[in-house]
């Protein structure tokens, strides 16, 4: 393992590959062994370090407690080396490096649980049902697939509720079983909690629906970029020449305080990226605003909020930022980097 990621404080836990097999077209099951593992709860995630300086967020889908954590790995058309590398070179017996479990999408009380799974997206899902048949509280799942052989953990799915199999459905584009979302969230009751994880299509248009019935709680998982814009008011900052206004889709300056240079981030760029010209070693995983690694402290500057991870009252406070999606709508930026 590379020694920029695999030396990083963060990626504190030391694991062995366990086992590697196919779980579906495109995707391999990795089982990740270890000594006196922390603790996780259903939705977590953690990251892989990866060759060239990459690291990744993957859910976790099972384990022993304190033994190992068991991913489900999506090779991507647009890999990076992330992928493609656990897919292709990782094996059986490799050491790896991951942080401790984090959990950005956890499963909050309800009456009543309803999960929309989409592809890979059934990963962070597959626990929180655990959960809840542990507990013995109602829940009902619709798990979506293009076709059947890419679809991970079908006979998990199928096996999630044997006396009520209906309770557990699986739907297939290419088998006629796709099903109406309008009709799905208009029969739910009020206050049912949704979770949804998948492609960001799918998140979207469910959001849209779920839109229509205010009392519906939704809580999303995204492997997308999403675009969410800041609720503070431009005219609110100091009255600074550094701190004009701008356009957040145009360029900008950013100065990165504790590096002592400054970057221009152009139409097209982000700040990470252009930040890792002039420093080295700085800590990202997902680069599309879901994972949370890359949140960087504002010291100046009015960011834009473009990433799934802070919430509302966080993105009006403006201290922080994902510097993988996030822009300016100021001139300029002072980063704590």
């Amino acid at each position: 393992m590379p020694p920029e990621t695999a030396v990083a404080p963060k990626f504190r836990l030391r694991l062995t590959v366990q086992s590697k097999e196919a779980a579906a077209d495109g995707i391999v099951r990795l089982r990740l062994a270890g000594a006196d593992l922390p603790a996780w709860e259903p939705g977590a995630h953690i990251e892989l370090a990866l060759p060239g300086g990459l690291a990744r967020a993957y859910s976790i889908v099972s384990g022993d407690p304190g033994r190992s954590y068991e991913l489900a790995i999506l090779r991507e058309p647009q890999s990076r080396g992330g992928s493609q590398y656990v897919h292709e070179q990782l094996l059986p017996g490799d050491t790896v490096f991951t942080t401790e479990p984090k959990n950005s999408f956890a499963l909050e009380p309800a009456g009543y649980h309803v999960f929309v799974a989409g592809g890979i997206g059934i990963t962070p899902i597959l626990p929180m049902i655990d959960r809840l048949k542990q507990e013995g509280k109602p829940w009902r799942l619709y798990y979506l697939g293009r076709s059947r052989g890419r679809m991970a953990y079908l006979e998990t799915v199928a096996g999630l509720s044997p006396s009520n199999p209906g309770q557990a459905g699986i739907h297939i584009d290419d088998e006629g079983t796709s099903i109406d979302l309008a009709a799905l969230v208009d029969g739910l009751a009020d206050g049912t909690a949704v979770y949804t994880c998948g492609p960001n299509g799918l998140m979207d248009a469910l959001a849209a629906q779920v839109a229509r019935r205010p009392s519906i709680h939704l809580h999303m998982e995204r492997f997308g970029r999403a675009e969410i814009a800041v609720a503070a008011d431009v005219e609110a900052i100091a009255d600074d020449a550094t701190q004009q206004a701008c356009d957040a889709d145009g360029a900008f300056e950013v100065e990165l305080r504790k590096t002592g240079a400054t970057v221009t981030v152009g139409k097209g760029q982000t700040i990470l990226e252009c930040a890792r010209t002039v420093r080295q070693g700085l800590s990202f995983s997902c680069a599309d605003g879901y994972c949370g690694t890359c949140e960087t402290a504002v010291l100046a500057g009015l960011p834009e909020h473009r990433d799934t991870v802070l919430s509302d009252e966080e993105r009006q406070a403006n201290r922080t930022m994902m510097i993988c999606v996030g822009r300016s709508r100021t001139r300029k930026l002072v980063l704590d980097l």
